[in-house]
């Protein structure tokens, strides 16, 4: 999967195509596992320094909470970030702050960057309440702020 990712990066610079990548699981460790073999999640680090004029974003899944990570070079500049985001079906719904959230992405269509996103959250004992008072009409998806004071 690595060499086709690479061979499509390497077609995609060669054409002045900017890319983002997008994928299920994130690289990296997720609440106390690791994703990721420790070689592959190697050799993926090298693609994204390879390729930081091309890669604009990358966006994945599958983790309980929102999440940014920022990727260096060697002289410790960022050059990649990825934004990693919970689920719609959460792993402890019983744990607060773990809620179905689905994320829209907006981008320039001239410049094809990063414009903006808003995360969409759908509290579940909030609406679990609503549902057991006869409350069955309000659908529940609430915008979620990007930043918080918590």
């Amino acid at each position: 999967q690595l060499s086709w990712m690479e061979q499509q990066l390497s077609q995609a610079e060669k054409e002045g195509e900017k890319v983002y990548l997008m994928s299920h699981i994130s690289p990296g460790a997720k609440e106390r596992a690791d994703n990721w073999c420790p070689r592959f999640l190697e050799a993926f680090e090298k693609l994204v320094k390879k390729y930081e004029s091309t890669i604009v974003a990358q966006f994945y899944g599958d983790h309980n909470r929102n999440e940014l990570r920022v990727f260096y070079d060697s002289s410790n500049k960022p050059i990649s970030v990825s934004f990693i985001m919970p689920g719609l079906t959460p792993r402890r719904p019983t744990l607060q702050g773990s809620n179905p959230v689905f994320r829209q992405v907006f981008f320039d269509t001239s410049t094809k960057a990063l414009a903006d996103f808003q995360d969409y959250v759908f509290p579940l004992q909030e609406a679990n309440y609503e549902w057991a008072r006869g409350n069955h009409n309000d659908h529940g998806w609430k915008a979620l702020p990007l930043y918080t004071d918590d």
